[in-house]
C-alpha cells in the first residue's frame, strides 16, 4: 500500500498542529508532518484518558 496522504484527523481539520494549512505544505512533507503530529498526540496523552484503552498514554 503506497499511501502518501495526511491522516484522517488532519484531512478533517484541514491543518497540522499549529494551524499550518495542508495546502501550504508539499505532499512529501505532509506525510512527515502527519507522522510527527500523531506521535506528538500519542506521547502527550495521559494514561487513563481513554476509557476503552486504559494503558494508552
Amino acid at each position: 500500500m503506497d499511501r502518501k496522504t495526511p491522516s484522517l484527523y488532519e484531512i478533517l481539520t484541514g491543518n497540522f498542529t499549529g494551524d499550518l494549512p495542508l495546502e501550504v505544505v508539499n505532499e512529501e512533507d505532509q506525510v512527515i508532518l502527519s507522522v510527527l503530529d500523531n506521535i506528538q498526540r500519542i506521547l502527550n496523552a495521559r494514561a487513563g484518558t481513554i476509557s476503552h484503552l486504559p494503558d494508552y498514554g
